[in-house]
C-alpha cells in the first residue's frame, strides 16, 4: 500500500463527490487501482489482526504501519 496509494488515484475532476455521483465509477476504479491494491485496502486490518496472534517480534510490522499512517492515511480515508 505504501508504494501504490496516492491522493485522487482515479484522477477525478472533483475529489469531493459522493461515490454514487461519479460517472463510470467502476471503470475508473478498474483502470486506476490494481486488484492487489484494492485487496490490501479492504483487508489490511484483518491481516494485521491475524499477525498480532503470532508470537514473534512485531517491530518491522509496526514500522511499516507507522510509515503508511503518516504518509497515506488521509488520502486513503478521503477517497473512501
Amino acid at each position: 500500500m505504501n508504494s501504490g496509494l496516492r491522493f485522487n488515484i482515479c484522477n477525478l475532476k472533483n475529489s469531493h463527490q459522493f461515490n454514487d455521483d461519479i460517472p463510470n465509477r467502476v471503470e475508473c476504479i478498474t483502470a486506476n487501482i490494481s486488484a492487489e491494491l484494492g485487496y490490501l485496502c479492504s483487508f489490511w486490518a484483518h491481516h494485521l489482526w491475524e499477525a498480532s496472534g503470532i508470537n514473534e517480534d512485531h517491530s518491522s510490522l509496526i514500522m511499516e504501519m507507522q510509515k503508511f499512517l503518516y504518509s497515506h492515511l488521509l488520502s486513503w480515508v478521503g477517497s473512501a
